[in-house]
């Protein structure tokens, strides 16, 4: 670490019963510094800006420790035996907090019944491509890929150059499609739209993702409070609090921001009102006549 270019290094040496009084030790001495700390265990009672997690290819079983901790990485990087998949010039350190700035995994949680559409609202076709396929096309030049949520691993045909990630459990509501896309997300960051979204505004989608740098999600609000959970940023780091949620039998994406570092953007800073998504047969052939005016 010293060969690296750190300052002074540390090295804490406790019992396992006395970790948190280690971690408060720990971070009294390092008040006023940035800090990079190697430890599993340190986890599990410290929440940092960034928690990275290092896997060498084809190196079998993550140790006891690294299993236990390895829902909370914000990142996983990967070492092949001669380069990781993470550029350091992607970390960056801003008011003294670690920042991961790399292009976020776009996430499509496109595993709703459609009760109110009548139809795979998925398939719905928008001027000569399927609903599905236009909100795609907006997010995926801002992405470094894109992941489909559905219900179930049997659902019909997708669009090509996506990955598919089936609920762990079908028929649970969107948090669950969000935790189960979360888990299969390579990114800290993650745009997160709902599939019936035809117009996706670049400008809030820019100042979500920079809001998400140092918030743990960052979700649009409109008048009224009302809030768009379903054109937001989550960073990975959540999941643990989503598949707590679920444990508990909540469906709802909304109760994940109860006792969180939520970043509330308001859609009128923006020059914006509401954004239009289409539930219903009704929805999609009114704004279908709005496009045409």
């Amino acid at each position: 670490m010293k060969e690296a270019g750190a300052g002074r290094v540390l090295w804490l040496k406790v019992r396992e019963d006395h970790l948190m009084a280690g971690a408060q030790a720990l971070c009294e001495a390092l008040a006023g510094s940035v800090a990079v700390v190697e430890s599993n265990r340190l986890r599990t009672v410290l929440d940092p800006d960034l928690f990275l997690m290092l896997r060498r290819e084809g190196s079998g079983p993550a140790k006891a420790t690294a299993r236990a901790v390895e829902r909370f990485a914000d990142r996983e990087v990967r070492f092949d035996g001669q380069s990781f998949d993470l550029r350091l010039e992607a970390l960056d350190i801003v008011r003294q907090r670690w920042q991961l700035r790399e292009p976020p995994t776009g996430i499509v949680l496109a595993g709703g019944a459609s009760r109110r559409m009548g139809r795979d609202k998925r398939a719905v076709s928008m001027g000569g491509i399927t609903l599905l396929e236009m909100v795609i096309t907006q997010i995926r030049h801002l992405v470094r890929e894109v992941i489909v949520g559905v219900g179930d691993a049997t659902s019909g045909p997708l669009p090509p150059r996506v990955r598919i990630v089936a609920d762990r459990v079908a028929g649970q509501g969107p948090l669950m499609g969000l935790a189960s896309c979360l888990a299969a997300s390579a990114s800290d960051r993650n745009l997160v739209v709902a599939c019936d979204l035809p117009e996706i505004p670049e400008r809030l989608v820019t100042r979500l993702l920079d809001a998400a740098l140092c918030h743990e999600a960052a979700v649009p609000q409109g008048a009224g409070a009302m809030l768009e959970p379903l054109l937001a940023v989550y960073r990975r780091r959540l999941l643990p609090d989503a598949e707590r949620l679920l444990n508990a039998g909540q469906r709802r994406i909304r109760p994940l921001y109860v006792g969180r570092d939520v970043a509330f953007v308001d859609l009128a800073d923006l020059g914006l009102t509401v954004i239009p998504n289409l539930n219903t047969i009704q929805q999609m052939e009114s704004y279908l006549r709005s496009r045409e005016c």
